[in-house]
């Protein structure tokens, strides 16, 4: 039976950046991660020249030249963690530093995504409305994107997306099947529609978010209705008079009634497996390691009657290919 889940309202990613006498240092006090939480070094970005990373979470600075200034990146895994690891696992306490303006510090991308669980927002239908004409907007840019695997004898569907406006701007819309990018068969609909916002439109994002109380549903909207717009055709030779198309009201007014953020767990991943088996598996499995012996536990272990999830199986997958990455990468390095 597929999981049913509740369509919820995301950040997706975040990067400040900031000047402090205390260099980098700042970000560390900023999340506030528990004390296990080890940042290992991953080389610079952005102009920086040095980098360290903890589950996406990363720290830009410089060993030199201005030691004072320092990033904090946060991919969509790096939001999630930071909602699993910190010690205040508050995006509010975030935005209220950036908002303070003797931090010295901006705003410089913010993404933020809504979750559709429940069958508000259908790509080709999304995509077919554009072809006719029956929306506003001042985006002048729309990219339809249909993936497929190279698999026989019949490449399947891996991939799809309807983009909004130009990734290099500073508002890009992006509205993808989720639910085909993760394989996740145990969900019965999952589309995101996310938005990304650089710069001002970052800090805008953030005004307005204060000005609605925080209300999150709202900021969310505010910035969608600006942007796109679905309508029904009429009579009107002014398209902007034309009628909000009752499938796309139903989906802004689903938006505007998440009025709460509501922090989401990291996603499966290694690390999430490492913590399960060495800290809350590891007694059980040492004791039968102890009284069945290494080869007779790994024997039991291949003859379980349990077989791997989908999710357990793109993990293996995406470990093996990142480890093949690094392998040559390090390769290059010796060849240079």
């Amino acid at each position: 039976m597929a999981e049913k889940l509740e369509n919820a309202i995301l950040f997706d990613w975040l990067t400040i950046s900031g000047k402090n006498q205390f260099g980098h240092r700042w970000i560390d006090k900023l999340l506030n991660l528990k004390p296990e939480c080890t940042f290992t070094a991953c080389g610079g970005r952005f102009f920086f020249t040095s980098g360290l990373r903890f589950e996406n979470i990363t720290k830009y600075f410089n060993n030199s030249q201005d030691e004072t200034l320092a990033m904090l990146n946060m991919s969509g895994q790096g939001c999630r963690a930071f909602e699993t690891f910190s010690l205040d696992p508050s995006f509010d306490r975030l935005f209220d530093f950036v908002m303070n303006s003797e931090n010295n510090c901006n705003i410089t991308r913010l993404d933020v995504a809504f979750d559709d669980f429940t069958g508000l927002l259908d790509l080709s239908k999304m995509y077919d409305q554009i072809l006719k004409g029956h929306y506003v907007s001042p985006f002048g840019k729309f990219q339809y994107i249909h993936d497929l695997s190279n698999s026989r004898p019949i490449p399947f569907t891996s991939g799809e997306s309807l983009c909004l406006g130009s990734m290099s701007s500073k508002v890009f819309f992006r509205v993808y099947d989720k639910k085909l990018e993760r394989n996740r068969d145990d969900i019965e609909h999952w589309v995101r529609f996310e938005m990304q916002l650089r710069d001002e439109a970052a800090y805008g994002f953030l005004v307005n978010y204060y000005d609605f109380n925080k209300d999150i549903g709202k900021t969310f909207l505010s910035i969608v209705n600006k942007y796109i717009r679905f309508v029904t055709p009429s009579g009107d030779s002014n398209i902007s008079r034309w009628n909000v198309a009752p499938w796309w009201r139903r989906f802004v007014n689903t938006c505007g009634d998440i009025s709460l953020y509501s922090p989401k767990d990291i996603d499966y991943n290694i690390y999430r497996v490492n913590d399960y088996v060495l800290n809350q598996a590891g007694n059980s499995i040492d004791v039968l390691i102890q009284v069945l012996g290494e080869e007779q536990f790994m024997k039991l272990l291949r003859e379980r009657k349990t077989k791997l999830k989908p999710r357990q199986i793109n993990l293996i997958e995406a470990e093996r290919l990142k480890r093949q990455l690094l392998f040559v990468g390090d390769n290059d390095e010796t060849d240079q």
